[in-house]
């Protein structure tokens, strides 16, 4: 007969990607702000703060869509499996 198609996305990983971009771009703007109105010193340890926190909750995100495409991964060789 025909062959199935998966196709599936992790919303959530999606969500909190987006969630890290946006948290860097006005983290980027404030600790730019902070470092020309306050002192560069404390700009610049907001804007180190603000990447690393990012890079992070980007990081998380990536991990949570490999488990995600794992998962399906799996269910796919578990329904060839069974179909045999």
């Amino acid at each position: 007969m025909g062959e199935k198609f998966y196709y599936s996305s992790s919303q959530l990983a999606a969500i909190i990607r987006s969630i890290a971009l946006i948290i860097f771009l006005i983290g980027g703007i404030g600790s730019f702000v902070i470092g020309v109105e306050e002192s560069f010193l404390l700009g610049f340890v907001v804007g180190a703060s603000i990447v690393i926190f990012c890079l992070l909750l980007y990081s998380l995100g990536a991990i949570i869509e490999l488990l995600h495409d794992i998962r399906e991964n799996t269910e796919h060789i578990r329904d060839k499996l069974e179909g045999e």
